[in-house]
Protein backbone atom coordinates (compact mmCIF):
# COMPACT_ATOMS: atom_id res chain seq x y z
CA UNK A 1 0.00 0.00 0.00
CA UNK A 2 2.82 2.30 0.64
CA UNK A 3 4.33 2.08 -2.57
CA UNK A 4 0.96 2.41 -4.29
CA UNK A 5 0.31 5.48 -2.44
CA UNK A 6 3.85 6.72 -3.33
CA UNK A 7 3.38 6.34 -6.86
CA UNK A 8 0.04 8.24 -7.22
CA UNK A 9 1.20 11.07 -4.69
CA UNK A 10 4.58 11.58 -6.88
CA UNK A 11 2.74 11.01 -10.22
CA UNK A 12 0.55 13.86 -8.97
CA UNK A 13 2.70 16.56 -7.40
CA UNK A 14 5.17 16.07 -10.55
CA UNK A 15 2.62 17.69 -12.78
CA UNK A 16 0.76 20.10 -9.75
CA UNK A 17 4.14 21.44 -8.08
CA UNK A 18 6.71 19.62 -10.24
CA UNK A 19 5.66 21.41 -13.41
CA UNK A 20 2.68 23.34 -13.15
CA UNK A 21 3.50 25.49 -10.41
CA UNK A 22 7.16 26.49 -11.10
CA UNK A 23 6.21 28.00 -14.69
CA UNK A 24 2.99 29.78 -12.98
CA UNK A 25 5.15 31.46 -10.58
CA UNK A 26 7.42 32.80 -13.55
CA UNK A 27 4.51 34.15 -14.92
CA UNK A 28 2.31 35.17 -12.36
CA UNK A 29 4.01 35.38 -9.07
CA UNK A 30 4.61 33.04 -6.71
CA UNK A 31 0.73 33.92 -4.63
CA UNK A 32 -1.50 33.46 -8.25
CA UNK A 33 0.71 30.88 -9.22
CA UNK A 34 -0.54 28.82 -5.93
CA UNK A 35 -3.95 29.57 -6.15
CA UNK A 36 -4.38 28.54 -10.10
CA UNK A 37 -2.79 25.08 -9.39
CA UNK A 38 -4.94 24.86 -6.48
CA UNK A 39 -7.70 25.71 -8.67
CA UNK A 40 -7.05 22.72 -11.34
CA UNK A 41 -5.66 20.23 -8.83
CA UNK A 42 -9.62 21.15 -7.67
CA UNK A 43 -10.49 20.26 -10.95
CA UNK A 44 -8.65 17.14 -11.16
CA UNK A 45 -10.19 15.48 -8.68
CA UNK A 46 -14.04 15.81 -9.69
CA UNK A 47 -14.58 13.25 -11.82
CA UNK A 48 -13.46 10.84 -8.86
CA UNK A 49 -16.04 12.20 -6.89
CA UNK A 50 -18.37 12.15 -9.30
CA UNK A 51 -17.46 8.69 -9.62
CA UNK A 52 -18.04 7.74 -5.97
CA UNK A 53 -15.09 8.22 -4.59
CA UNK A 54 -16.70 9.54 -1.54
CA UNK A 55 -19.36 7.03 -0.70
CA UNK A 56 -20.54 8.54 2.27
CA UNK A 57 -23.45 11.30 2.30
CA UNK A 58 -24.38 13.74 -0.78
CA UNK A 59 -21.73 13.37 -3.94
CA UNK A 60 -22.42 17.82 -4.47
CA UNK A 61 -21.60 18.40 -0.40
CA UNK A 62 -18.68 16.03 -0.76
CA UNK A 63 -17.73 18.07 -3.67
CA UNK A 64 -18.09 21.47 -2.34
CA UNK A 65 -16.33 20.16 0.99
CA UNK A 66 -13.63 19.13 -0.95
CA UNK A 67 -13.10 22.14 -2.97
CA UNK A 68 -13.01 24.19 0.12
CA UNK A 69 -10.43 21.81 1.90
CA UNK A 70 -8.84 21.57 -1.19
CA UNK A 71 -7.49 24.72 -1.89
CA UNK A 72 -5.81 25.94 1.57
CA UNK A 73 -4.29 22.75 1.24
CA UNK A 74 -2.82 23.84 -1.86
CA UNK A 75 -1.80 27.34 -0.41
CA UNK A 76 0.36 24.84 2.43
CA UNK A 77 2.00 22.49 -0.34
CA UNK A 78 2.62 25.25 -2.81
CA UNK A 79 4.40 27.58 -0.50
CA UNK A 80 6.00 24.47 0.95
CA UNK A 81 7.67 23.28 -2.65
CA UNK A 82 8.06 26.99 -2.88
CA UNK A 83 10.52 27.39 -0.04
CA UNK A 84 11.83 24.44 -0.47
CA UNK A 85 12.75 24.45 -4.13
CA UNK A 86 11.76 21.18 -3.99
CA UNK A 87 8.58 18.87 -5.45
CA UNK A 88 9.64 16.00 -2.61
CA UNK A 89 8.26 17.35 0.27
CA UNK A 90 5.19 17.89 -1.65
CA UNK A 91 5.35 14.66 -2.47
CA UNK A 92 6.06 13.43 1.45
CA UNK A 93 2.96 15.69 2.42
CA UNK A 94 0.18 14.03 -0.24
CA UNK A 95 1.66 10.76 0.13
CA UNK A 96 1.18 11.03 4.26
CA UNK A 97 -2.47 12.67 4.12
CA UNK A 98 -3.46 9.83 1.36
CA UNK A 99 -2.06 7.14 4.04
CA UNK A 100 -3.98 8.85 7.18
CA UNK A 101 -7.34 8.88 4.87
CA UNK A 102 -7.12 5.19 4.04
CA UNK A 103 -5.67 4.79 7.80
CA UNK A 104 -8.76 6.41 9.24
CA UNK A 105 -11.23 4.80 6.72
CA UNK A 106 -9.81 0.98 7.79
CA UNK A 107 -9.86 2.19 11.60
CA UNK A 108 -13.20 3.89 11.53
CA UNK A 109 -15.01 0.89 9.01
CA UNK A 110 -18.64 1.48 10.89
CA UNK A 111 -19.38 5.20 11.08
CA UNK A 112 -22.47 6.91 11.29
CA UNK A 113 -24.24 8.44 8.38
CA UNK A 114 -22.62 12.07 7.51
CA UNK A 115 -19.41 11.17 9.38
CA UNK A 116 -17.24 12.30 6.64
CA UNK A 117 -18.68 16.26 6.52
CA UNK A 118 -17.10 16.36 10.16
CA UNK A 119 -14.26 14.05 10.58
CA UNK A 120 -13.67 12.87 6.81
CA UNK A 121 -10.93 14.11 3.89
CA UNK A 122 -12.98 16.87 3.58
CA UNK A 123 -14.75 17.08 6.92
CA UNK A 124 -15.36 20.53 8.78
CA UNK A 125 -12.18 19.60 11.16
CA UNK A 126 -9.91 18.92 8.24
CA UNK A 127 -10.75 22.46 6.33
CA UNK A 128 -10.43 24.38 9.92
CA UNK A 129 -6.71 22.77 10.41
CA UNK A 130 -5.50 23.59 6.44
CA UNK A 131 -7.45 27.02 6.97
CA UNK A 132 -5.54 28.06 9.68
CA UNK A 133 -2.20 26.93 8.05
CA UNK A 134 -3.37 28.98 4.93
CA UNK A 135 -3.80 31.78 6.85
CA UNK A 136 -0.73 31.79 8.28
CA UNK A 137 1.27 30.75 5.52
CA UNK A 138 -0.68 33.35 3.16
CA UNK A 139 0.26 35.85 5.66
CA UNK A 140 4.05 35.27 5.07
CA UNK A 141 3.46 34.91 1.47
CA UNK A 142 2.00 38.55 1.46
CA UNK A 143 5.53 40.02 3.43
CA UNK A 144 8.21 37.15 1.56
CA UNK A 145 6.66 37.62 -1.21
CA UNK A 146 6.30 41.57 -2.23
CA UNK A 147 6.31 42.32 -5.56
CA UNK A 148 8.89 43.55 -7.40
CA UNK A 149 9.24 46.30 -9.70
CA UNK A 150 8.65 44.96 -13.49
CA UNK A 151 7.41 41.45 -11.77
CA UNK A 152 4.03 39.69 -12.16
CA UNK A 153 2.80 39.15 -8.79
Amino acid sequence: MLIMMFIFSFGEEIGWRGYLQPRLTKAFGIKKSILITAAVWTCFHYPFYLNGYNEDGNVWINILLFSVMIFPLSVFMGWVRWRSQSVWPAVVIHMIINLSRSWLEQLFFVKSAGWSYVAGESGIVTIVVWAVAALLIWKKLLIEAKPNPGSHD
